[in-house]
């Protein structure tokens, strides 16, 4: 019984045994595949279903349905006082509009998982980020990402959509992607995050900026926007090519970095633990690395 709660499995079936995912594993599609195998993702999978049926149990924020017109997203996380679209910024619209938001860092070594995935249990959708990277610039897209398959109605009752790996070389170009879903999932990601004024803006920046002058920049220019400056940077880097640039350009970025703390911290607001079973919140705290003190 705890190992198909635990891993979201028909518990009468695996007493038989047979192997028979149950809820949104039911329907899994296998999304930007990469060198890891999808059947290497199966127990990653089985257990992000099992932790996203717990966390909407332990959360009180009724779902509201995201705009399909990313421009109108866009507009409507600028006005809800953030000033800007960045990490945090449409962090916080996901849990407004009650879309949890699940990270998987802390899975056990060994185990290979995704970056990200959209999910939806019965009506309700989640979203999962397991990608173990402290770049808010970075963790903006795949978030970003997730939510375009929520909002492009990508998701049916009871499915999950499981982005293996979104790597530099797609992330910022829609073109690059012969997936007519995640082709739109991307574009909606960069028209929400930036939009056409992001492209323009750094398109008319100088292919040899060193890396602190592209930081000065990007900060100035994404105030005028309504983005994040890192993300400026990644759309230059995408154009130029000159990722180590664009990389340590970041790190000049203080508000950058601590996307892992924001999710776990944002995760401990919004989710009541002890309304759950204790071996179902040992094993949240364990996968999510949500702790007492982030309570």
């Amino acid at each position: 019984m705890h190992v198909a709660r635990f891993l979201s499995l028909d518990a009468v079936a695996l007493s038989e045994g047979e192997i028979k995912p149950k809820g949104a594993v039911s329907n899994v599609t296998y999304k930007r595949n990469a060198a890891v195998p999808e059947d290497k993702l199966t127990a990653s999978s089985l257990l992000a279903a099992s932790l996203s049926n717990a966390i909407l149990q332990g959360t009180s924020t009724s779902f509201r349905p995201l705009p399909s017109d990313p421009l109108e997203m866009h507009q409507a996380i600028l006005e809800s006082g953030q000033g800007k679209v960045d990490f945090d910024s449409l962090l916080a619209y996901c849990w407004e509009h009650g879309i949890p938001v699940l990270p998987l860092s802390n899975l056990p070594v060994g185990l290979s998982k995704m970056d990200g995935a959209a999910l939806q249990v019965g009506e309700r959708p989640v979203i999962v980020m397991a990608k173990k990277n402290d770049s808010k610039a970075w963790l903006s897209f795949i978030l970003a990402h997730e939510v375009a398959h929520i909002a492009l109605g990508h998701l049916q009752p009871d499915s999950v959509i499981v982005d293996i790996s979104l790597q530099k070389e797609t992330t910022f170009s829609a073109e690059v992607n012969q997936d007519n879903i995640e082709a739109a999932a991307d574009a909606f990601a960069l028209a929400m995050l930036g939009g056409p004024r992001a492209e323009r803006s750094q398109a008319a920046w100088p292919d040899g900026l060193a890396p602190t002058k592209l930081a000065v920049l990007s900060r100035k220019e994404s105030s005028e926007i309504g983005c994040a400056p890192g993300h400026l940077i990644l759309r230059y880097a995408f154009r130029t090519k000159r990722w180590p640039d664009a990389i340590n350009a970041l790190k000049f970025l203080r508000e950058d970095f601590d996307a892992q703390r924001a999710i776990v911290e944002s995760l401990a607001v919004h989710i009541d633990l002890d309304s759950l079973a204790q071996d179902m919140q040992d094993l949240i705290a364990k996968v999510t690395g949500i702790t007492q003190q982030s309570r």
